[in-house]
């Protein structure tokens, strides 16, 4: 009885246990200072260097010209397309007419981008000239079983040799000479140049060498609007450009700038920015390009022009040849919304712009942006070729909005 007392009065004097929240914050680990402080330190980097591209937009220091339009050019042009239904202005075999009774465009040999000429359309494939479909893959397809060929089989166009990725860059790729060098369209693969093995693709002024193999290609990239490059015998010197706040400064070291360029992005705005470069973009060639003097014309021009949409680069080699032999060239830009405005071209530029002045006043305009493009057709007699033009845009014209340009190329009469 006594043992079982003591032993009553020995619980009674137990505590009971405390349980509190500050015994399981001291399990758990901390994280070390300096860890946070790092963590910390690359999110601010990380703000700095690539919010304010994000949150920035570089303003453009081009003036923008508003030419004056002629809007009665809007009803000219409409009936000169009505008084003139059995010609074929855009020159795909197919009469202006039977163009707007199928929907197509009377200026245009491929209304939909198929790769199908809108005359083939309606004769050989029995499609659509106005939705775009696949039959040019289908026909690619037929024509390499019938040779005996495989999609990567080498082709050869304008002395360059391509090596396709896969059937869309066989069917469609196209490559064009630019003044420069060249310009891939709907392509990817391996190609190889007369010029040389180092190619480098040219993005705003920029070079970039591009990927080849010991044997001499070069890889192209798939590229939406395609990619110019230039081809050459020999490698060009390097450089690295490393802009803060604006400021470039020039790096030669290969391990500083390959760091540099790890770390910060290639373009702004940013605070700070790294890029690898040739050291021609920092003199760039003007020798290509052509300028000549600027005198008031005469700018009468008959209805004809509405006739004509000078897109093919044999037009565009045209008025490069007529600047060359100090001839200035009247052009029309005309939009089917919007109506016409006439310029005056007196020269290009060594990347292939064109040049624009006022014919009255011989006050200069500014630039119209020309780009070399090239795809594959499927032609009225059947046969794939590669059909070459270009896109045009400026003083307020664009290809994109499908506007217009036509040439006179003949001598206008020039006023001293």
């Amino acid at each position: 009885m006594n043992r079982r007392l003591s032993r009553y009065r020995k619980q009674e004097n137990l505590a009971a246990p405390e349980y509190t929240l500050n015994q399981e914050k001291r399990k758990r680990k901390k994280i070390p200072k300096w860890v946070r402080n790092l963590f910390a330190g690359v999110i601010i980097a990380g703000v700095v260097l690539y919010a304010p591209p994000l949150i920035m937009r570089p303003v453009s220091t081009e003036p923008v010209v508003v030419l004056e339009m002629d809007t009665v050019a809007i009803r000219a042009a409409n009936e000169y397309l009505k008084d003139h239904p059995d010609d074929d202005f855009d020159g795909d075999g197919l009469a202006n007419a039977k163009e707007q009774q199928a929907g197509s465009d009377p200026y245009r040999v491929d209304t939909d981008g198929d790769g199908i000429m809108d005359s083939s359309e309606l004769s050989l494939t029995n499609t659509s000239p106005i939705i775009y479909n696949n039959t040019l893959l289908e026909i690619t397809k037929q024509q390499m079983e019938a040779a005996d060929k495989s999609v990567r089989s080498p082709f050869k166009i304008n002395n360059v040799v391509l090596w396709p990725d896969n059937l869309e860059s066989r069917a469609h790729g196209a490559v064009v000479k630019t003044l420069a060098g060249y310009r891939f369209c709907n392509f990817q693969g391996w190609v190889q140049f007369p010029e040389g093995s180092y190619v480098y693709a040219v993005e705003d002024g920029i070079h970039k060498e591009l990927r080849r193999s010991p044997e001499g290609a070069v890889y192209i990239p798939k590229a939406e609007t395609g990619i110019a490059v230039e081809a050459y015998e020999r490698p060009l010197e390097m450089i690295y450009q490393f802009s803060c706040c604006g400021r470039p400064l020039y790096i030669s070291n290969a391990v500083c700038g390959e760091i540099l360029r790890f770390l910060l992005p290639e373009k702004g705005p940013a605070l700070f920015t790294c890029r690898k470069m040739a050291t021609a973009d920092l003199d760039p060639d003007t020798s290509r390009g052509k300028e000549i003097s600027v005198h008031t014309t005469s700018t009468q021009m008959d209805d004809s022009r509405f006739g004509r949409n000078h897109i093919l680069l044999t037009d565009l080699a045209q008025v490069r040849r007529s600047i060359e032999e100090n001839r200035p060239v009247i052009s029309s830009l005309f939009s089917p919304t919007r109506g016409e405005a006439i310029v005056l071209i007196y020269g290009y530029t060594s990347q292939g712009d064109l040049l624009a002045a006022d014919p009255e006043t011989g006050e200069g305009l500014g630039k119209i942006h020309i780009e070399e493009r090239a795809s594959r057709l499927y032609d009225k007699e059947g046969k794939i070729l590669q059909y070459e033009w270009f896109l045009f845009d400026g003083l307020g014209f664009s290809s994109y909005s499908k506007d217009r340009i036509s040439f006179l190329m003949e001598s206008p009469s020039v006023n001293p």
